[in-house]
């Protein structure tokens, strides 16, 4: 899949638009496979690749509805995961945030 899940670099800001990568979302759930590769990571099973995949719609939901209020959306991000958010999870809801603007 190559970087497809990675974020808009060519803005000022690193970023994702909701919209276009839900859009993405729909294409991979269309493919049948066992195992997914993004970018330069290991192969994954298609259980673990959505499992990312819904924590990044998640992320994406909670960050339109509170409309890039940080603080919401890490409250109630850490709730929604049922634990504290590591750095990968803030990651995404800065990109989330970014793509907001």
């Amino acid at each position: 899949m190559g970087d497809c899940l990675g974020p808009d670099i060519y803005k000022d800001k690193e970023s994702y638009d909701i919209d276009r990568l839900f859009s993405l979302f729909n294409k991979l759930k269309s493919y049948d496979a066992e195992k997914y590769v993004e970018s330069h990571w290991k192969p994954e099973s298609k259980e673990e690749f959505f499992s990312y995949i819904d924590k990044m719609k998640l992320i994406a939901y909670i960050t339109r509805r509170n409309e890039g209020s940080f603080k919401k959306i890490e409250k109630e991000v850490k709730e929604k995961l049922n634990r504290e958010i590591n750095k990968d999870d803030y990651e995404l809801i800065n990109y989330f945030i970014n793509g907001l603007v």
